[in-house]
């Protein structure tokens, strides 16, 4: 399971952005990174924006996620800035 907290202004906290800006308190992300057992084995982060790594149950496949602010395109997607 990941948990997050603090400011949640772009989305950082894997929750959405439309739920209260600041987390004092851990809470869980949102989603299957939220869920027991989630495969979850690195978390990095930046100013406004985390990833993880997630292998999958019973296979050697290894998934990214990310989550937050992407102004600079760092979640590998795409940004027309």
């Amino acid at each position: 399971r990941v948990w997050c907290l603090g400011d949640n202004k772009y989305g950082q906290l894997g929750r959405s952005v439309s739920s209260p800006n600041a987390a004092r308190e851990p809470k869980l992300v949102a989603g299957p990174l939220g869920e027991s057992h989630s495969g979850c084995i690195a978390i990095m982060s930046g100013w406004s924006h985390i990833l993880a790594l997630v292998k999958a149950k019973c296979s050697t496949k290894i998934t990214l996620y990310g989550w937050g602010r992407n102004d600079k395109g760092q979640l590998g997607k795409k940004f027309d800035g």
